[in-house]
């Protein structure tokens, strides 16, 4: 029974009313905030002892829950992380929300500490503080002989190189992290993949590192979807799972990556997709204090928490001391205190989770101050669970008044800096001891990684051969890869140990072809994503045969895999994907998302119907596909796409006439010309074959294809062409154009800084590179067309994608690469607006991004 409230005086009262009368962050303009019922009032919340707290859990039979670490060792805890000798370091938050206003939020009184189990016993008994003085740091991951932690702005990688267990030694690996304003939606995670890419959530970037011959770190990125919130997951194949709040888990049906290829495109089905259909949470106490729990919909009529609302945390369980529970999902519901169990099983190549109990949870407390944030599969087999053990979990940017007036009614606010750590195993689970990875030999790690049912172990024995380029067990990697009688989880491992120690050296054109035909399609699926370190001519092959596979998944990741080669290889195999498989349309998003700034070259070659192509049945799913093609250029706006876009409307307007109105009518459902909120369309110049379709003879033209091109016309731009631009005196002279550039360079500023130092390993620094320095012509071709692919600068590895200058005149391009070949420490030759015509005119018709290689010829 839930006690009634203790009697409060009229001025305490008086106070709390006036205390609480503003309205605060999260309160939304219109929306009545009702009054507490007297029946969900509570007394106030103090923290329990961790054994008052333990005795507050129910768990399910079966399993027993035990203490592993608590205050005074650790406080405010978000993420805990196990390094490959079996030591337990952990994520402090110590500064978020010291008051119910966020009062010193910003104090660097964060730390990660290293905890150890000196007998054994399976709880820690000595914390060592390896960093402190941070400022609201979020994740961490071990790597190499160091650790990885997110503190905002940056990705850092710390090391001890004297041996006194704290960090001496720090670089900054990547910026651009969020998470000090707001620190609920901001990047974290830093799992493991089976690739060998460390994930995160609410990020836009995950990370694959090497490390160089002084110790520090080189990082290779690639662009991700900021899906999540807190936490990210990953099963045996390698799958990513998140919560965000009010989703308890929702998956990746695909690597996420390829979904950022083409953004304008609208990413990739099925990343993300609902994983948990059912949201449902049964709490074993009155869960008033939830942000809006005013609202009918979020309590039930007992006061109970209906669904998720702070879902976070999760973990797909792969050890082996909870019985049944391996592949189970376990999601964290921080507001609701408990922890719920999925059963996570495939139909059809596609997880669905199931609730394990019926109106009940894995684990729940009656303690308020019982909040998991996170979870972990332990190296001894158990589930661990991060516990903040706050009053207050909700962020002072969210906070509703509702909330905040219970805050200070209950006491919640206070204390903090407690924290504990669980684990939760069978009940006749004995403590394995701590296997230490880091004694092994790599043919042990490569037994280990290929044996043992716990995947946590599993992968950072894949982890520490990969770190070693343990070349030594390669011919052993590869027979265990191509064995069809190995379980396919260990064969998965094998794989992508091997494209991590050196690709080069262990992935040839042999083992993707055994591989490629193996009878497991789960097999051939990763044999597709692992050709891709293949050269373009060697993979090709095997992608080309895998597109037409029996089973869905294997044709769909074989074409998001053609979409990383060059065009002249994927455009006939997209050529001919389509005309077999156009009506499907998730094959058609998964062309899409490789086709990036390569949909005119699809239209006017692979599209063209005289040739036979795929178009030739000009059906709907032909002209959905169309529609599809021309979208993205269109929202990129780039005008020598849309200069080209238009010149194929021209171009197909006798042989394709529907081609060609379906091309006009996206232009103008873009530009809606003649209304009051028309937009313009900027173009290099008049498409070719342009003006004979605004004259032609409605006898021998579709009538609809005049009238539409002409109103179309309405709303497009270009240099020299009446009404576009004003005329003006530039003063093209060295200083004059150097003085433009300056001004221009704020496009440019955003990744590569006023100081031209760049954001590496994201965006390259301009100052002093021989890419900015050189030969001028290589310059003017990348800010004239753009540059996609790996490139080398000042001994970094960067792997983005740039577009092509937003400056559509010869003088404006002259001008930001003379200031930038001037700026900083560069003192290269101003280039004048004549040169860079004559770039353009030799180039004319391009419309993809130049390659490195293409470039190569250019450089020093």
């Amino acid at each position: 029974m839930i006690p009634k409230r203790p009697f409060i005086s009229f001025a305490t009262t008086l106070i709390l009313s006036v205390s609480t009368a503003s309205a605060q962050n999260g309160d939304r303009a219109g929306e009545v905030q009702r009054e507490l019922p007297e029946e969900w009032h509570l007394p106030p919340s103090p923290p329990l002892s961790p054994e008052a707290s333990k005795e507050a859990f129910v768990l399910q039979p079966g399993y027993q829950i035990d203490l592993v670490a608590s205050e005074p060792l650790i406080g405010d805890p978000v993420q805990i992380a196990f390094d490959a000798s079996g030591d337990l370091w952990v994520v402090e938050m110590r500064g978020y929300m010291p008051d119910a206003n966020g009062t010193g939020e910003m104090n660097p009184v964060g730390r990660v500490v290293k905890l150890q189990d000196q007998n054994r016993d399976g709880i820690m008994d000595e914390a060592v503080v390896f960093l402190d003085h941070l400022v609201l740091p979020r994740g961490i991951a071990p790597a190499f002989d160091g650790l990885l932690l997110i503190e905002p702005p940056n990705l850092l990688y710390c090391r001890d190189t004297d041996g006194d267990g704290r960090a001496d030694d720090t670089q900054v690996l990547v910026s651009g992290f969020d998470g000090l304003e707001n620190p609920e939606h901001a990047g974290n995670g830093l799992r493991y993949g089976i690739d060998n890419f460390y994930e995160t959530s609410q990020h836009h970037q995950s990370f694959r590192l090497r490390q160089r011959a002084d110790g520090d770190l080189e990082v290779e990125t690639r662009t991700v979807p900021k899906h999540g919130q807190w936490g990210v997951a990953r099963d045996d194949l390698g799958r990513l799972y998140y919560s965000p709040n009010s989703d308890p888990l929702i998956g990746d049906a695909f690597p996420k990556h390829y979904s950022a290829r083409n953004p304008e495109a609208g990413g990739l089905r099925g990343v993300p997709r609902r994983v948990a259909t059912d949201r449902s949470t049964w709490p074993i106490r009155i869960n008033p204090g939830v942000n809006r729990g005013y609202q009918k919909a979020t309590l039930r009529e007992d006061g109970t928490l209906r669904n998720f609302t702070a879902a976070c945390g999760p973990e797909v369980f792969r050890g082996t001391q909870v019985e049944g529970a391996e592949g189970d999902a376990f999601v964290c519901e921080t507001a609701g205190n408990l922890v719920k169990r999925y059963d996570l099983q495939d139909q059809n190549g596609v997880p669905i989770a199931t609730p394990v109990y019926k109106k009940s949870e894995f684990l729940a407390s009656t303690d308020e101050r019982f909040r998991p944030v996170n979870l972990l599969t332990g190296p001894d087999g158990g589930l661990y669970i991060v516990d903040f053990a706050r009053g207050i979990v909700q962020h002072r940017i969210y906070m509703t008044s509702w909330l905040r007036k219970q805050v200070e009614e209950r006491g919640l606010a206070a204390p903090i800096g407690m924290g504990r750590i669980w684990r939760v195993v069978d009940e006749d689970a004995t403590v394995d001891d701590h296997q230490n990875l880091t004694r092994m030999g790599n043919v042990e790690l490569v037994e280990l990684m290929t044996s043992n049912p716990n995947g946590v172990l599993r992968d950072t024995a894949q982890r520490l051969l990969v770190e070693r380029q343990a070349l030594d067990v390669i011919s052993k990697l590869r027979t265990i890869a191509a064995d069809q009688e190995m379980a396919t989880r260990y064969r998965l491992h094998a794989i992508w140990t091997l494209d991590g120690i050196d690709p080069t050296a262990s992935i040839d054109s042999s083992i993707i072809e055994i591989l490629a035909a193996d009878p497991d399609p789960l097999i051939r699926e990763h044999a597709a994503r692992v050709s891709e370190s293949l050269p373009p001519q060697l993979r090709s092959g095997p992608l080309g045969r895998l597109a037409f596979d029996d089973v869905d998944r294997v044709r769909l990741q074989a074409v998001l895999s053609i979409g990383e080669l060059p065009s002249s290889e994927a455009m006939p195999l997209f050529d001919a994907i389509l005309a077999a498989q156009v009506e499907d349309p998730a094959i058609r998003s998964a062309i899409l998302s490789g086709l990036a700034g390569r949909e005119v070259a699809m239209l006017r070659s692979q599209g063209d119907p005289r040739s036979g192509g795929w178009l030739g049945g000009a059906g709907p799913a032909q002209r959905q596909m169309i529609r599809e093609l021309v979208d993205p250029v269109l929202k990129r706006r780039r005008p020598d796409e849309v200069t080209a876009l238009l010149a194929i409307a021209a171009d197909r307007r006798d042989e394709a006439p529907g081609t060609s109105l379906l091309i006009l009518d996206r232009v103008s459902a873009k530009t809606r010309p003649g209304a009051k909120n028309s937009k313009s369309m900027m173009l290099l110049g008049s498409p070719a074959g342009w003006d004979a379709v605004l004259t032609a003879d409605p006898a021998e033209c579709d009538p609809r294809i005049i009238k539409t091109a002409r109103a179309v016309d309405t709303t497009l731009r270009w240099v020299g062409r009446p009404g576009t631009t004003k005329v003006t005196t530039i003063d093209t002279s060295p200083d004059g154009l150097i003085a433009r550039g300056r001004r221009l360079y704020g496009h440019c500023m955003t990744c590569h800084q006023a100081t031209g130092r760049g954001l590496p390993p994201v965006y390259p620094p301009l100052d002093e590179s021989p890419f900015v320095t050189g030969d001028p012509e290589r310059l003017t071709r990348i800010l004239l067309h753009g540059l996609q692919g790996r490139i080398k600068v000042d001994g970094r590895v960067y792997n983005q994608s740039m577009p092509a200058a937003p400056y559509s005149s010869d003088v404006d391009l002259a001008a930001v690469m003379s200031y930038i070949r001037q700026a900083w420490d560069n003192l290269a030759d101003p280039i004048e607006p004549e040169f860079v015509a004559k770039v353009r005119e030799e180039t004319k018709g391009r419309v993809q991004p130049w390659s490195p290689e293409e470039l190569k010829k250019f450089a020093d």
